[in-house]
């Protein structure tokens, strides 16, 4: 017996989703409720009534076809959908009663943003310091987006308050003056969020220690080139003994 109601019951269910319905706008029928979602997320559509009473499918469209001709995801809350342009949408709502099958139709609209700003690399990195007269070669950025397209990177050079990038010949720097260097990426996606990747380079007079470089730094270079003039003079000695 329990197995005809059971029967019963999907047969009145699944006969609900194949009654004839008059569509509706979006505008006629729209909820109040609003959802945002991040570009590149999978949205997870909340049901539109907290009931047992109602079945519901929710299928999505873009944000001006009011009457639901095209749809771009149909049963999203089942299949999902990664979003990859940022705009407004409309989710539509098939509602079946649970009783007697009557359908609703709702919808609500969707804002997809992009506020992530894009991710910059290089391979390699550059030296913390650097003598006048030093050159180092640009290395190339690498930026990525949550929207997948294409970013290319800006790279600025400058000394203190003061861009250098001119200077820049055939994508190697040469350090001309002492002073504070700063070599900045940036790159901006198609919604205006900007990326950057700062490297700071000191750069000082040759025999003079950077003034930024900690006192063990330039006691280990200290030692070093003592150590250095110390072997040099080894050598000079043993060579003279054995002319001797």
């Amino acid at each position: 017996m329990k197995k005809w109601i059971a029967a019963i019951a999907v047969f009145f269910v699944c006969a609900g989703f194949l009654l004839p319905y008059e569509p509706v706008s979006a505008e006629e029928g729209l909820l109040s409720a609003q959802y945002r979602i991040e570009l590149s997320s999978a949205a997870e559509m909340p049901p539109p009534l907290r009931s047992d009473a109602y079945y519901y499918t929710v299928s999505l469209y873009a944000g001006d076809d009011t009457e639901f001709q095209n749809p771009l995801c149909e049963r999203m809350h089942e299949t999902g959908y990664v979003f990859t342009k940022t705009g407004e949408y409309l989710l539509r709502y098939e509602l079946v009663s649970a009783e007697d099958g009557t359908q609703q139709i709702l919808s609500a609209k969707l804002f997809v943003e992009d506020s992530s700003k894009p991710i910059i690399e290089t391979e390699g990195g550059y030296p913390e310091y650097a003598m006048i007269g030093d050159t180092i070669a640009l290395l190339q950025g690498k930026a990525s987006d949550n929207s997948g397209a294409a970013l290319t990177c800006t790279i600025r050079i400058f000394r203190g308050d003061e861009e250098v990038t001119s200077q820049v010949k055939e994508g190697a720097f040469t350090f001309e003056r002492s002073g504070e260097y700063r070599i900045e990426y940036s790159a901006t996606d198609a919604d205006g969020n900007e990326g950057t990747l700062t490297y700071s380079i000191e750069v000082s007079e040759k025999g003079d220690a950077p003034a930024g470089m900690p006192t063990w730094a330039i006691v280990l270079l200290s030692c070093g080139g003592a150590l250095v003039v110390l072997g040099a003079g080894v050598l000079i000695f043993v060579k003279l003994r054995r002319k001797s």
